[in-house]
């Protein structure tokens, strides 16, 4: 049974928002549950919420709670209504056995009375037992390279030793199955050697998805991947990017490897400090270094350094200027707390012959650009080692340097600056992309559209009627990092 607290509560974080640009949106936010959240069948889930107390218009009325599936092939369904509440309040809900389990679950809190409304992050409902953590949706696995699938058990699992069955399953409807291998549940990791799989026209290159599973009712599955019978498009650098991108919102420990686009990558750098992190890896056989920068992660302070859009000089951060132009202050901000440190460590990689990649998505993204602006700047011998590719990028400054960020990175390559921006026919950009307004502030580089699937729709909308919708949900990492990935979109630009 829900039980519902309406006492004032200190959350310990606060939920990355979707944003939109209806003002509307500004005066509710979802606290948790937390991107990412893994939550169990019979299970608690905690829900809390909050509307801006000096807002009449937000204070007024309840707030009813639902809890939607997003699958990445199929539209937005509801699962089940979560009970109410007004401007302040936390919600207990206990996840029956009913629900099936899948990621891309989210919470949608609207306000009854003036129709003001919100969605959480993703999370994810699993059975009691595995949560799979490889393949990731970045996996690329290719015919002479061992994969990596591995679990946790989660909930009241008792049974290491019990034997589970890996299979891969094709997300088309019926799937079809190929069996992996088999293990003990404790063993949490199993190596699968691709070239046991049928690399024929019957099962294409995916997606596919790994089961992990005991019985019918006791299983994991994995995040969607991809076959390649080619090893250089294995380990697309538009992919790579994205999956970083992703990462950087992650856990980062300097210790940590990662195996993503058949390849491995070893971390060089980890900076982390309140909101800001960024994240340095390297492959060896590549020769190819990713810098990535995370996004807000939607703590008050992070999204005031965000939201707020007063500029300061360059001169102020950038030792050269930038023709005497003006950078976004948040953005500016965040990128001084690493710039010196990243320019040591990719100008060595550079001197031994790596190419840098520099990523991020949303305010990632404007880092990514202010940082690989400097890089060019202090390193100007090394301007065909470096790239900049960027997911849901704000504008990071003002004309001028919108001017010279071109002249530096776009001159005379268009590929060494990738600006992706998702876009969907009804319901328009990524409303990311368009703040801080214009002028007085600009992009640099010219944008490739991606094709986003979805708009925001109120649940008791029909999609396929409703004539607008917002495109808040086109702004996730993990959607650009899908359509990149999963659908191949971007990677004939260059």
């Amino acid at each position: 049974m829900a039980q519902l607290s309406l006492n004032p509560m200190k959350p310990s974080s606060i939920l990355v928002l979707l944003l939109s640009l209806s003002v509307a949106h500004a005066y509710i936010s979802i606290w948790s549950p937390r991107a990412w959240d893994v939550v169990f069948h019979d299970d608690l889930l905690p829900i809390s919420w909050v509307c801006t107390p000096d807002d009449p218009a937000c204070l007024s009325g309840n707030f009813s709670l639902t809890l939607w599936q997003k699958d990445t092939l199929y539209p937005s369904k509801l699962i089940a209504t979560l009970g109410s509440g007004n401007a302040l309040g936390v919600l207990e809900w206990t996840v029956p056995e009913t629900i099936q389990p899948g990621d891309y679950f989210y919470i949608y809190a609207e306000n009854n009375a003036t129709r003001l409304s919100v969605s959480s992050s993703y999370f994810t409902i699993r059975h009691m037992g595995f949560h799979v953590e490889s393949p990731s949706l970045a996996s690329i696995w290719v015919p002479d390279r061992p994969a990596l699938v591995s679990w946790t058990l989660s909930g009241y699992f008792d049974s290491p030793d019990s034997q589970v069955t890996i299979e891969a399953h094709t997300t088309s409807e019926p799937p079809k199955i190929i069996s992996l291998g088999k293990t003990k549940a404790g063993a949490e990791k199993f190596m699968v050697d691709p070239s046991s799989i049928p690399w024929d026209s019957s099962v294409a290159q995916g997606p596919f998805i790994v089961h992990v599973k005991l019985d019918k009712s006791t299983y994991g599955t994995s995040t969607v991947f991809m076959l390649s019978k080619n090893q250089t498009a294995a380990c697309d650098l538009h992919s790579a990017s994205a999956a970083f991108s992703r990462e950087a919102y992650g856990v980062l420990k300097p210790s940590r490897s990662y195996d993503i686009c058949g390849r491995s990558w070893s971390t060089e750098y980890v900076y982390k400090v309140g909101d800001n992190a960024a994240v340095i890896v390297s492959s060896a056989t590549l020769r190819v270094a990713i810098v990535s920068f995370r996004g807000t992660i939607g703590s008050i302070t992070d999204w005031l350094n965000t939201l707020s859009f007063s500029q300061k000089p360059c001169t102020d951060y950038l030792p050269s200027g930038c023709s005497g132009g003006y950078l976004h202050a948040g953005f500016a901000r965040s990128y001084n707390f690493t710039a010196y440190d990243i320019l040591l460590v990719t100008s060595r990689l550079m001197s031994i012959g790596y190419e840098v990649i520099l990523t991020g998505h949303s305010k990632g993204a404007a880092i990514a650009t202010i940082q690989a602006f400097d890089l060019l700047q202090t390193y100007p011998q090394y301007r065909d080692q470096i790239r900049l590719m960027t997911f849901g990028s704000p504008r990071p400054g003002d004309k001028s340097f919108a001017t010279a960020a071109d002249n530096l990175l776009t001159s005379p390559n268009l590929c060494r600056h990738i600006r992706y921006v998702n876009s969907n026919s009804r319901c328009g950009y990524d409303p990311v992309t368009g703040v801080p307004p214009s002028p007085p502030y600009y992009h640099s580089g010219p944008e490739t559209v991606l094709a986003c699937p979805y708009c925001l729709f109120r649940p008791n909308e029909d999609s396929s009627l409703a004539p607008q919708g917002v495109a808040v949900a086109c702004h996730g990492i993990e959607v650009y990092e899908n359509e990149i990935v999963v659908e191949g979109q971007g990677h004939s630009v260059c």
